[in-house]
């Protein structure tokens, strides 16, 4: 007898989460773009090497993880927008992975020295307007290399 076997979401923490809600399942699309969006968005780096024709195929993402805009239920299937991306996720236990580049955390970190150094007003071994310099500089440095993407409040920088 074959049993009805139910989809589950490729979030791990919704398929914990929520396995009493009814939900209704989408498909990882097959474009390359939009498929490694939904990759990166919900964190599942580990289906990259597998591609998308494989997603398409085994692997699904709920309502769950969309806004309101991005669908519709009706009494027969649900729909998704052909550009829908996900951006909702739950909980303390889901991380989603950090697309932030080297250099820009390095970026970042600098920047947060440099404003401590003048928070404490401790500037004797650098004056306000060096440090500026500096800033700025570091920007100029890393606006070249980074080009981010910004997807309904997903940022996902380009390899």
């Amino acid at each position: 007898m074959n049993a009805i076997r139910k989809p589950n979401c490729a979030v791990p923490e919704c398929v914990k989460k929520f396995i009493d809600v009814q939900r209704h399942f989408f498909k990882f699309p097959k474009e390359q773009d939009r498929w490694l969006q939904w990759v990166r968005a919900c964190g599942r780096l580990d289906l990259e090497p597998k591609g998308p024709e494989y997603a398409h195929q085994n692997c699904r993402l709920c309502h769950l993880h969309f806004e309101n805009k991005w669908y519709k239920i009706n009494k027969v299937r649900a729909r998704l927008h052909p550009d829908a991306v996900p951006t909702i996720f739950f909980g303390p236990g889901f991380q989603q992975q950090d697309n932030t580049a080297p250099e820009q955390t390095t970026q970042q970190s600098e920047e947060n020295v440099v404003k401590e150094k003048v928070d404490r007003n401790t500037c004797a071994e650098a004056t306000v307007a060096e440090m500026q310099v500096q800033e700025d500089n570091n920007k100029a440095e890393t606006s070249q290399t980074i080009v981010p993407i910004i997807v309904s409040d997903v940022e996902i920088t380009q390899p």
